[in-house]
């Protein structure tokens, strides 16, 4: 990681995106990426663009074909973790491999009634298990988790108070029984400053 005037330098000669950053240290705030992994990584996307299948089989008309490349996804995955990657089944990632866009995923999760948007709601949920398993492990940062769980999985952090209105009548009086419970004069009991005076 080299320096030049306390900047550090974020891009290699050709402008690709280094793992360096100015407010977090390898091995305290984030791991390397490894070879294999990103190799993993890159070989998914490389098979959006270069396989014809994927591209032929872009709009999954057919629930079947999905749902074949929902178990295609999750091997590939297996398989790259059995050959010493460490990748974690993730919405997009999903998207990548069945080359489609996330927006396209929520969009046919909305779309497509019935055993597509479960099957898609499936999916999302198997995704989320997965990555909460490893979170409460500590294999996730927690801001990482939380970030990904508003945009994927619609778990959002904000605190909601409700408050619920009490009325001592109660809520199902009609207006002549509640009428009946108003007392008609002030008891006897309540003290009444006979001196007071608007003019003071």
């Amino acid at each position: 990681m080299s320096k030049t005037n306390n900047n550090i330098e974020k891009y290699d000669e050709r402008g690709v995106r280094k793992q360096v950053y100015k407010r977090y240290k390898e091995g305290e705030d984030f791991l390397p990426v490894e070879a294999d992994e990103t190799r993993a990584m890159i070989e998914m996307v490389k098979r959006q663009f270069t396989n014809p299948n994927v591209r032929k089989r872009k709009k999954y008309v057919h629930l079947e074909d999905f749902r074949a490349v929902i178990v295609e996804y999750f091997d590939y995955i297996g398989d790259s973790n059995d050959a010493g990657s460490n990748l974690i089944p993730d919405v997009e990632g999903f998207c990548t491999f069945a080359g489609i866009s996330r927006e396209t995923l929520n969009d046919w999760q909305r779309s497509r009634p019935g055993e597509f948007s479960e099957t898609i709601g499936d999916l999302k949920n198997a995704i989320a298990s997965c990555k909460k398993q490893l979170a409460l492990k500590g294999k996730i940062p927690p801001i990482v988790f939380a970030t990904d769980f508003n945009n994927n999985h619609g778990y959002t952090q904000k605190q909601t108070v409700e408050i619920q209105p009490v009325n001592p009548l109660g809520d199902n009086l009609t207006p002549e029984e509640i009428e009946k419970r108003i007392p008609k004069s002030i008891p006897e009991d309540i003290p009444i400053d006979t001196e007071f005076s608007e003019e003071e």
